[in-house]
């Protein structure tokens, strides 16, 4: 159901309005549950135990939430994850807060029903561009959102440290799931879509999982434009594993900077980001997904470059917020182009074979780089390498673009012809 107007303008409001409500949430409670594991443990095994808690949950469900975001209403899965996951915070607050000896205990089996409610949650509502935006308005929705996802997780990560010192870590659970009650306020307000999202069924078939399973797969098989965007994708993807594995190391062995540039340089990140995210949303009709993601690609691996040479703090600083911008755009482009050519029927599994498929190759990644590479190369080499590699990703991902404008130019010709 796509709307015009001013019912349109409002939905979009109010589910760019739920995206940072949510992340917001997500990254208050992220840094809170970080820094409780560590002030009651005094052992970084337990975040190690926390991300791979995380990740395992994300292979086990994203597969079957994509099925579910295309088969039925994306609306009711949205209200329900956020109901569960709202429930889950609660009870694990209470838990917590009347047997604080479970407290670790409490908090893991909390991360996994939490992360199993976010693997529903997060297809279902990123499916939900194609079913209420139209298609000349994806680059603006999806700019637009990016900028509240990383203004509402900055806030939140930034208000995280104040709460804490305010109140127990419990009341950061209880403050969470007050973010994901107001969503479900704001999804109520939205209109029904369709309860089967593939018109190849009807809602007295049975729901046959890995049949919906490979159909998705067979179809991302054959649409050789998404699957080939989601490859190239994974180059940049890998820069960023990089940087967040040894931007750290980097700022305090290589440059002799405290934790107090390192947050400055984070947030140099997040502003470039954010402000990318608003430009694209105000002039995005004068702009072209295929060129933004041409430009993004060329501009991602000089970043790599710039930190192999010796720098100070502030050319950083400006690095990080060309960094922020250049990935905002990149993200934006290719989240616009893959939805563009994506039916709607298969968007939930589309997205989620390409979160299946991160979460389990960049775990992997950020072990293997982290244990191996310190003891082979510096990390400038390090950089200069990545850079090298994403250059050449860059190339082959910019002719394939070219030659998708080529192909699309060649179509244009023959009917401007038969006008």
């Amino acid at each position: 159901m796509v709307l015009k107007g001013r019912s349109l303008d409002r939905l979009i409001r109010l589910w760019l309005l739920e995206n940072l409500v949510n992340f917001l949430g997500n990254g208050m409670v992220e840094i809170a549950i970080l820094w409780t594991l560590i002030i009651i443990t005094d052992n970084p095994t337990y975040v190690g135990l926390y991300i791979i808690l995380k990740t395992l949950t994300g292979l086990v469900f994203t597969p079957i939430a994509g099925v579910m975001a295309d088969r039925f209403s994306r609306k009711k899965i949205i209200i329900i994850s956020n109901l569960f996951r709202a429930l889950t915070q609660i009870i694990t607050a209470v838990i917590i807060l009347v047997f604080p000896s479970f407290t670790i205990a409490g908090l893991l089996i909390g991360i996994l029903c939490v992360t199993a409610g976010s693997n529903f949650f997060f297809p279902a509502v990123s499916s939900l561009i194609k079913d209420i935006i139209p298609r000349e308005k994806f680059l603006q929705a999806s700019a637009y959102r990016g900028a509240c996802l990383q203004g509402g997780y900055l806030v939140g990560a930034s208000l995280s440290g104040f709460l804490l010192n305010l109140f127990a870590f419990p009341i950061i659970l209880i403050i969470d799931a007050c973010t994901y009650i107001v969503s479900i306020f704001i999804f109520l307000s939205f209109p029904e879509d369709r309860e089967i999202k593939n018109e190849q069924h009807s809602i007295s078939v049975q729901f046959t999982l890995f049949k919906d399973i490979k159909e998705g797969l067979t179809y991302l098989r054959t649409n050789k434009k998404v699957y080939t965007f989601l490859l190239i994708g994974l180059g940049p993807g890998l820069g960023m594993v990089v940087i967040n594995t040894f931007l750290s190391y980097y700022v305090h062995s290589q440059l002799k900077l405290t934790s107090t540039h390192f947050g400055i340089i984070e947030g140099a990140y997040a502003i470039g980001a954010i402000f990318a995210g608003v430009l694209i949303g105000n002039i995005q009709k004068r702009l072209n997904s295929f060129n933004l993601a041409t430009t993004s690609l060329l501009l991602f691996p000089i970043l790599f470059f710039v930190m192999f040479f010796p720098i100070n703090f502030y050319v950083l600083f400006i690095t990080f917020i060309v960094f922020g911008v250049v990935v905002m755009v990149q993200n934006s482009s290719f989240q616009t182009i893959i939805t563009e050519s994506t039916d709607g029927s298969f968007l939930g599994r589309v997205l989620s074979f390409n979160y299946f498929v991160t979460s389990a190759i960049f775990p992997l990644i950020t072990l293997l780089i982290g244990l191996i590479v310190p003891k082979v190369l510096s990390v400038n080499i390090l950089f200069l390498c990545t850079g090298i590699f994403l250059l050449i990703v860059s190339i082959l991902g910019v002719l394939y673009i070219q030659s998708l404008k080529r192909n699309i130019s060649n179509q244009i010709e023959p009917f401007k012809e038969g006008i």
